[in-house]
């Protein structure tokens, strides 16, 4: 694999050394970007196969850190005209384009991200036995599949673990949740009275909070924390930590033109029922997030690394 993978890589070395036209430029670029995206996949995918082992094997074997209690605070934005999308130079994919006015009204966002700890406390409550909490799709989904909690938690005589690439660890009520699915989302959002923030909401925030990013416990920058922790433990980190599930279908912006030629289905034809996330996380390749990336994911789906960022209005 490696030989052929040294190959591969020669030989597009050699295409780009011997001069190749703007058309194929923009496939191979695409094409890098493509695998970034798959990198991140690798560790969900390895993630997911490992915790299917009883014996629960440990992939990184540096200790996991704990996590450090953070309070919160709110941040209130008054009723404006935002911009939204990807402009400027360097790299976006077809999703984030094109760039435009977006209307919010008056709402306020966490700066934190939901805890294990505030996420027990869901379950605790009869969260997962509530319906009242729960999107009609998202109870029936509860119920055929008998999801009681978070992906990789584990219950074991009574006392809470949760199956991480550093291993089986017990649960860190200090670190952000993660592996819920949207429809775990929306209920515990509404049983804090709160709600999830739009998509548009998100990437507002996310750009005017830019200069207050923190910086991992490694002194790494976000969307980093893989090299070398492999698990979000920092819930006070603006992004990075965890994708952040928003209340936005899925769907094309004003305007919105797919890739041409061989690409044209790349994002287009999976604008439909998916609900998007922003953020980034602990495994998205450095250099590879900027705050207008929108990634989608199905309403039931748990594996990948998301999590909860609650949002209200402002009444």
């Amino acid at each position: 694999m490696t030989q052929y993978r040294q190959q591969i890589d020669e030989l597009i070395v050699s295409l780009l050394n011997g001069g190749i036209s703007e058309e194929i430029a923009t496939i191979i670029e695409i094409g890098i970007h493509h695998e970034q995206q798959h990198q991140e996949l690798l560790y969900m995918d390895i993630k997911f196969i490992l915790h299917c082992n009883p014996s629960s094997p440990c992939y990184s074997k540096i200790p996991l850190l704990s996590a450090q209690a953070v309070s919160g605070s709110w941040h209130a934005y008054t009723q404006q005209l935002v911009d939204i999308g990807h402009c400027g130079e360097g790299y976006a994919f077809d999703n984030e384009s094109p760039h435009h006015k977006a209307y919010l009204t008056d709402f306020s966002i966490s700066d934190t991200l939901i805890t294990n700890g505030e996420y027990l406390a869901f379950i605790e409550s009869a969260g997962y036995q509530t319906p009242q909490y729960w999107l009609s799709m998202g109870w029936d989904w509860l119920n055929e599949s008998g999801i009681t909690s978070p992906l990789y938690w584990r219950n074991l005589d009574g006392k809470w673990f949760e199956y991480t690439l550093h291993g089986l660890t017990p649960l860190d009520l200090n670190a952000p949740v993660v592996h819920v699915s949207y429809f775990e989302a929306n209920a515990f959002a509404n049983w804090r009275q709160c709600r999830l923030p739009t998509d548009q909401e998100l990437e507002h925030y996310l750009r005017s909070s830019d200069h207050q990013a923190s910086t991992s416990v490694q002194g790494l920058p976000p969307a980093s924390y893989h090299q070398p922790q492999l698990h979000p433990i920092n819930p006070a980190d603006i992004s990075g930590q965890v994708w952040c599930w928003t209340q936005s279908q899925y769907s094309a912006y004003p305007g919105y033109k797919p890739f041409e030629g061989k690409l044209e289905e790349y994002n287009g034809k999976f604008m439909c029922n998916q609900f998007v996330l922003r953020g980034g996380c602990i495994a998205t390749p450095l250099h590879h997030y900027r705050h207008s990336y929108r990634n989608f994911y199905q309403p039931h789906q748990q594996w990948m690394f998301s999590g909860i960022r609650l949002a209200k209005d402002i009444v």
